[in-house]
């Protein structure tokens, strides 16, 4: 990748998570830098944070979210019963801040009605889950697992039992 290529991912990641639409763009880059032509970087964009990769949490829980949270949300959230148990949403562009930054999971923490070291934070990335662990959030940083496997969410539920 040549080093001007390097510097416009790195200024688009920036902010990336500030809407919907910088999300895209900072997708679709990273996935056309890599190689991939316009179709695959599309349909790579558009399944990026299908929740029907993942298995949900039988729990009432708080999301501290991107964008893909918002798109599948009004897509699948409702289909698969996620509606009752997910009492809040924190999605990064309806504030304009992303993670890492604290102040994003302090505005899940004022809507859960919860304080920080009442709270067990279950994440993807440390880089971006960091956050919560600023705050002084138990944090459980799952490891990266296949589509459609299991994420070992079954530590979560010995956790909170």
């Amino acid at each position: 990748m040549p080093r001007r290529n390097n510097a416009e991912l790195a200024a688009t990641r920036a902010s990336a998570d500030c809407s919907a639409e910088l999300h895209r763009q900072a997708v679709l880059l990273e996935l056309r830098l890599a190689g991939n032509d316009d179709e695959l970087a599309l349909a790579i964009c558009d399944r990026d944070g299908d929740v029907r990769g993942d298995h949900a949490v039988p729990r009432r829980t708080a999301c501290v979210a991107r964008v893909e949270v918002a798109r599948s949300r009004n897509r699948d959230h409702h289909h698969y019963g996620l509606d009752e148990l997910v009492a809040s949403y924190t999605l990064s562009f309806e504030h304009g801040i992303q993670k890492p930054d604290p102040r994003l999971f302090e505005i899940a923490l004022q809507a859960m009605s919860t304080m920080a070291q009442h709270t067990l934070m279950v994440g993807d990335n440390p880089r971006r889950d960091c956050g919560a662990v600023a705050l002084g959030m138990t944090t459980l940083i799952l490891p990266p697992v296949p589509n459609f496997s299991e994420r070992g969410l079954d530590v979560v539920l010995r956790l909170v039992a």
